[in-house]
């Protein structure tokens, strides 16, 4: 049949007429004849129009759960079919039903996000963790302060990136990710200096802490990446302005408050105990330093002694006494 044209703007072929793909072999196996099987097949379906992503997403869950039932219905029927006299159906022959858009592989990503996310952030803060404990001396406590805090820093930058904007995909489960490494560095540095301080109580120990870590993690960290973070805001691409721009700097202002706010306030209630064996040995240097230093002042005495005595030669003693005899 011919294609439409403009002397038959009736004629054309059929919609669907290569919508059958049709496996045409010469006998079976006991040679009965030719057997026609249809291998594939397709037809079309509608769905609203979609202006939104969530909107999308919606309509590809939908022409999935369609297709699902569709592939349950025809299985199960060709499940009876087997069970009946003369019928030869096997697994084989059993049907897969899958939907298609043309903008059905960008929302793909949406459906399973929430579990990668999860997952991708879950199995990053397990060797972020081990690490952490390795490095900060095998401290328990000291581990899994810093792991709370880096977690928490991770919630609230979705959580404040998700008011100024920024949706939730692809892009923003790699800054998430890429945050956990930053955020140690807010973090774990604290709580290492806390783990080597041997003052008596929590809050004195906090004190020498910040007073030493305080202006390290503020100046070291957060103002040297202010103000490169800070450029984006001008970028022309819109993706850098949203995706890097504003999830990196407000992971930053996270991390700083909770770095030198909420971190100081979890030491000075549940930080690690001072570390005994660092303690015992600050006390056997001191121990040391005092012995060496009473004996310093010990031998100095003795010289002083020993130089008095030598300023008297024993001889002019005797003189000087027999002269007091004589008068």
């Amino acid at each position: 049949m011919d294609n439409p044209n403009e002397f038959c703007s009736k004629g054309g072929h059929a919609s669907y007429g290569d919508a059958l793909s049709i496996v045409r072999e010469e006998t079976t196996g006991n040679g009965t004849g030719p057997v026609d099987y249809i291998q594939a097949t397709y037809f079309m379906a509608y769905h609203p129009v979609c202006a939104k992503s969530y909107e999308c997403q919606e309509n590809l869950e939908a022409a999935r759960f369609l297709a699902d039932q569709i592939q349950y219905d025809i299985n199960m029927n060709l499940t009876r079919m087997e069970k009946s006299p003369g019928q030869n159906y096997t697994e084989e022959d059993f049907v897969t039903v899958w939907p298609y858009a043309i903008y059905y592989p960008y929302y793909e990503q949406y459906i399973t996000m929430t579990e990668d996310a999860v997952f991708q952030i879950g199995i990053c803060l397990i060797p972020a963790f081990v690490l952490t404990f390795v490095l900060l001396g095998f401290d328990i406590v000291s581990g899994l302060i810093v792991i709370a805090t880096v977690t928490m820093i991770i919630i609230d930058t979705y959580g404040m990136c998700s008011l100024w904007g920024v949706d939730f995909n692809a892009l923003t489960l790699i800054n998430l990710i890429a945050a956990i490494g930053l955020s140690i560095e807010f973090t774990g540095h604290t709580v290492r200096t806390f783990a080597l301080t041997t003052k008596s109580t929590r809050k004195e120990r906090v004190i020498e802490t910040m007073g030493v870590m305080g202006p390290a993690v503020m100046l070291g960290v957060a103002f040297t990446n202010l103000p490169g973070i800070i450029c984006l805001h001008w970028a022309s691409a819109q993706i850098i302005e949203i995706f890097f721009f504003r999830m990196n700097f407000v992971t930053t202002l996270v991390g700083i408050a909770h770095g030198l706010i909420f971190i100081p306030v979890i030491l000075a209630y549940f930080g690690p105990n001072v570390n005994k064996a660092l303690l015992y040995e600050q006390q056997q240097e001191a121990t040391k330093g005092r012995s060496e230093t009473m004996n310093a002042v010990s031998k100095k005495d003795s010289m002083t002694e020993l130089k008095s005595k030598d300023e008297y030669p024993p001889e002019t003693n005797v003189k000087y006494n027999r002269e007091q005899t004589e008068l």
